[in-house]
């Protein structure tokens, strides 16, 4: 028969032996490439607009060619601390403009919506179409009388962002 401390001893003999052939070198773990949060795709970095649309009723109305060089080079930075800045870039349109314009940040419903707020109650809520950490695709679906006939249009923003 064996006493308690021999039987506690051949315990840890055993548990030892699991242990050391459980914790073979496993080299695998050198490919695992950690999954970014939304949040770590999208700060820290400048994006630019790399595509612009405005449809009014379906009507495409305005694109990216349509804009000036001065508001091609503008970029957006969004910081972990949930504020952001829209800088105007090397070519400003209006040299009276401020550089930069702070904006604070959060995502909406299950980080599938991204709310802009300037301050003064102009907040801008917009739909991630793509957020892979390069390609910011957002859009934005509101009515507005866009014509000035009296009635509400139905007006679709689409905006695609890069860093570079």
């Amino acid at each position: 028969k064996m006493n308690k401390l021999q039987k506690w001893a051949f315990l840890f003999i055993c548990l030892g032996i699991i242990s050391l052939t459980a914790c073979k070198d496993d080299d695998d773990d050198d490919d695992i490439v950690p999954i970014k949060s939304n949040t770590e795709k999208i700060t820290g970095k400048n994006f630019y607009i790399a595509d612009f649309e405005i449809k009014v009723n379906g009507n495409v109305e305005m694109t990216f060619s349509d804009l000036d060089d001065c508001d091609k080079d503008d970029f957006s930075r969004f910081e972990v601390n949930g504020t952001g800045v829209e800088n105007a870039g090397v070519i400003k349109c209006d040299q009276g403009d401020p550089q930069v314009e702070s904006f604070a940040w959060l995502f909406l419903t299950n980080e599938t919506k991204l709310q802009f707020d300037f301050g003064q109650g102009d907040i801008d809520i917009f739909n991630i179409l793509v957020n892979d950490g390069t390609i910011l695709k957002l859009d934005q679906t509101y009515a507005e009388d866009f014509d000035n006939d009296g009635n509400d249009d139905t007006i679709i923003i689409t905006l695609t962002y890069i860093t570079k």
